[in-house]
């Protein structure tokens, strides 16, 4: 029984929403701990009626402005975070969807906050020209539902996206150093540091980008 579990549970993240899934929630994770962490000074701390603000007597050595600054600030905070929620989920949905695929992940990324921000509008009459959300699909009460609409727009993006092909720049940077060294192809100091730098820079960037393509994989 505990294989027949252990391999069920295998083959469901080996899936490509799983993956994706857990792909997503690993990049909102420290969002949704700082907005954790503002919901907790706000309703606990700065409250007027909070346990901890009670227990110190905030409202007697604390001034007022300090106080209220604090309380609007961490209530600001958790309301942008927790209120937007859902267009960062289907944000990295799509990208990490694209990007399993072999597509342009960025593109698919704004394409699926456009169709949150779709699905979310509400359709009447615009002659003042003013914009009208259902705010609840885009906070964290609809991750769910942003999260299917992040995937369902990589999805399209795999079949209907243009496909992303990484250009090597590990092997140009490494060939370049290497006939620039052999040969003595240098110029003047103040130049090949600054070349230098640029190369390792370069190479940099493209060791990043293979890494994160092999997690996703």
């Amino acid at each position: 029984m505990e294989k027949i579990i252990f391999k069920t549970i295998v083959r469901l993240r080996r899936l490509a929403f799983f993956r994706v899934t857990d792909r997503t929630l690993m990049m909102l994770m420290p969002l949704a701990v700082v907005g954790s962490i503002f919901q907790f000074l706000w309703q606990s701390v700065f409250s007027p009626t909070s346990l901890i603000s009670n227990i110190f007597y905030f409202d007697k050595w604390l001034p007022d402005q300090i106080f209220n600054a604090s309380w609007y600030a961490c209530q600001g905070v958790t309301s942008v975070i927790f209120g937007t929620f859902g267009l960062f989920t289907a944000y990295f949905s799509a990208q990490y969807t694209a990007r399993l695929y072999q597509k342009d992940a960025q593109m698919a990324g704004v394409s699926g906050m456009l169709a949150l921000l779709l699905c979310a509008y509400r359709f009447r009459d615009i002659r003042d020209f003013q914009l009208s959300f259902n705010w609840r699909f885009l906070n964290i009460n609809s991750f769910l539902f942003a999260l299917l609409i992040g995937f369902g727009t990589g999805l399209i993006f795999r079949f209907l996206g243009t496909d992303y092909t990484k250009y090597n720049m590990a092997t140009k940077v490494l060939s370049n150093l290497n006939a620039r060294y052999r040969f003595g192809l240098t110029a003047t100091p103040k130049d090949d540091n600054k070349n230098d730098f640029t190369c390792l820079k370069a190479l940099l960037g493209d060791i990043i980008y293979t890494i994160e393509n092999k997690d996703i994989k």
